[in-house]
């Protein structure tokens, strides 16, 4: 058989097998071109919000092209989106074990650990992802929120100055490091002045001025505190100390300690509380509050609930009494934060009387029996970086003895220096 011969018979082999083959590849790319249409189209609903047809449009390419890795990273970001952390696990392992160097997968995974606050495993993960992502930008700002959320207000700063040198006008970047220098100034001096005008001049107008000094350190935050009254015609001052101090990174604790030789204050008085936070931004204490006269002295229990949510941080609390005369106390309050923590709207609804008040004079009859309602009306602006004001102004409708009440309108100034 000669060459020619030979070329033509392997010609037609290769033609037959191509022809014989050729249903198969159209096949294969019409289901290509079909997977890539139903990727976009989970796209377009994942952007315009309808996240359950981007879930079935996803679902249905991954389950016929499992090693469509855009797919698979489309659905586990679905997947956090709805807080389904454990559903996105294992897509995005699935990319990650056979393209380690795919930084959609590792922009995914850091999501993952920093949403749902496994902060070490999400520091972790941004330092692996910068040794093959030199300065990448959204990574070292994860890195910086792990850091914050690690509570290594330090570091979060040193990392974020990393990145504001990579992108010097990186708006997330910024607004978090304004964030934390007020987090980093260790200091802060406060001075407040109080004034409760009492309707038809039942009594004259009573005054409270206090100044306040308060240090962070390592184990939490110290407060020292003079409190000047004039009540009754009466002036009086008080001394007093509170530590806020850090147990774990789930639980603090609060100690209050004060003295007084005026009448118009408690003799003695603490108080104690254990805070535990819980799941989904929600934080519970239980405590106690001593107060001590001259006359006698009162013991009040407290618990208290808070939730954060978004920009609103709702609580409630209570105080009550056990001996004797029963008493309860109940507060509810709500703030809107707009940039920072000292950057606020705040309302309280109270019913009862607080020891923690500091513009309540407190005595023992008030805090066993009399009755007292009403509401606060709060805000707090940051200035110039250092300085905050907090205004706030109060009703309230009190028991001044029995079955008798009188209207009280007051109004408060604290301005704070940070250092």
């Amino acid at each position: 058989m000669n060459n020619s011969i030979k070329k033509i018979l392997k010609t037609c082999v290769f033609v037959s097998l191509y022809m014989g083959a050729l249903p198969s590849l159209q096949n294969v790319c019409a289901q290509r071109n079909n997977a890539d249409s139903l990727l976009m189209v989970a796209r377009q609903a994942a952007n315009s919000g309808n996240r359950e047809e981007a879930l079935r449009a996803c679902q249905t390419v991954v389950k016929n092209h499992p090693d469509y890795w855009d797919a698979r990273l489309l659905l586990a970001r679905i997947y956090l989106w709805n807080k389904e952390y454990d559903l996105a696990r294992p897509h995005i392992k699935a990319v990650m074990d056979t393209n380690p160097n795919y930084f959609d997968a590792w922009d995914a995974q850091t999501d993952l650990s920093l949403w749902s606050a496994d902060y070490a495993a999400c520091l972790n993960e941004c330092e692996q992802g910068l040794s093959l992502f030199h300065s990448n930008k959204q990574l070292l700002l994860k890195k910086a929120q792990a850091y914050n959320g690690l509570q290594k207000p330090e570091l979060a700063n040193e990392t974020l100055d990393l990145l504001l040198a990579v992108d010097p006008q990186n708006e997330a970047a910024l607004k978090m490091q304004k964030s934390l220098r007020d987090r980093l100034r260790k200091n802060r001096l406060s001075i407040s002045y109080s004034y409760d005008y009492y309707q038809n001049r039942v009594l004259e107008p009573w005054r409270m001025l206090y100044l306040q000094y308060s240090r962070k350190i390592p184990a939490g935050t110290l407060v020292g505190r003079f409190n000047y009254a004039k009540r009754f015609g009466i002036d009086g001052v008080q001394g007093e100390a509170d530590a806020y101090l850090k147990i774990s990174n789930w639980n603090y604790g609060y100690l209050n300690v004060g003295y007084s030789s005026q009448s118009i204050f408690p003799r003695f008085r603490f108080g104690g509380e254990f805070y535990q936070k819980l799941p989904s931004a929600f934080e519970a204490s239980l405590g106690v509050r001593y107060l001590n006269y001259r006359t006698s002295d009162v013991v009040l229990y407290t618990a208290y609930l808070g939730k954060y949510m978004s920009n609103w941080w709702l609580s409630g609390r209570t105080y009550f009494k056990l001996e004797r005369n029963t008493s309860v106390t109940a507060l509810l309050q709500a703030r809107y934060y707009t940039a920072t923590r000292d950057d606020y709207w705040g309302v309280r609804l109270n019913y009862g009387i607080s020891p923690d008040e500091r513009t309540n004079a407190l005595s023992t009859v008030a805090v066993a029996r009399l009755k007292s309602s009403g509401v606060r009306l709060e805000y707090s602006k940051q200035i110039y970086s250092r300085f905050v004001v907090n205004g706030a102004v109060m009703y309230n409708n009190t028991e001044w003895t029995a079955n008798r009440y009188r209207n009280v309108f007051s109004g408060e100034l604290i301005l704070s220096y940070q250092f």
